[in-house]
């Protein structure tokens, strides 16, 4: 009567299908030979190992490659804020603004030296904003424009409202015929209603070209 030897044990290590089959091949070629299984497991247990190795190789390429990526993106950002505060740094530079006074906006500039003040600009450029900074109270409302070699700038008067209080400050953003060269004659001039006697501080805003 045919023996049959009992399969030995795979050392409880878990392989894929294929290397099962293998295994169960040889078993069965070998009548039960467990040298020849056992070298089979041995063999098994190498070739697993040796992927497990491959995998970690392969996880840690991986690590590098996020990390690399990360510094990448890093560096992307970082050149972006750069490049942001660049952009902000030349704009501050090409910001600049001229100061002057009405002696008296309760003065009809048209008409009276102290309603009106003239200025040379020393540089070219776009007026961006005009604010004007009354030295007292102004009992009635009073409109200053402002003029460019004589020509007003569109949307440059500033209405001083009334009953404004001393150092309240009003602005008004031109939208025309507000462009300066170097040279250009910047006068501002009161319409005389303040009502009193009333020094005015007159700031212009210009973005240089």
């Amino acid at each position: 009567m045919a023996v049959t030897k009992a399969k030995p044990p795979r050392n409880g290590t878990p392989y894929g299908q294929e290397v099962e089959q293998w295994i169960d091949e040889i078993y069965k070629r070998t009548g039960g030979d467990t040298d020849s299984v056992d070298g089979a497991n041995v063999s098994a247990t190498a070739a697993q190992a040796s992927a497990d190795a491959s995998q970690v190789a392969a996880d840690a390429a991986q690590a590098a490659a996020n990390a690399a990526q990360t510094t990448a993106d890093t560096a992307v950002a970082n050149a972006a804020t750069a490049q942001a505060a660049a952009v902000a740094a030349q704009a501050t530079a090409n910001s600049f603004s001229l100061q002057y006074q009405i002696e008296d906006v309760d003065a009809d500039g048209s008409s009276s030296a102290d309603g009106r003040m003239n200025i040379i600009c020393p540089f070219a450029g776009t007026i961006t904003k005009i604010s004007i900074i009354p030295n007292s109270a102004v009992s009635t409302e009073t409109d200053v424009n402002t003029y460019i070699d004589g020509t007003i700038i569109t949307g440059g008067e500033v209405t001083i409202a009334s009953s404004s209080a001393q150092g309240a400050i009003t602005s008004t953003t031109p939208s025309g015929a507000n462009t300066v060269s170097v040279g250009s004659r910047i006068a501002s001039a009161s319409d005389g209603a303040a009502g009193a006697a009333c020094r005015a501080s007159v700031l212009l805003y210009i973005t240089r070209t």
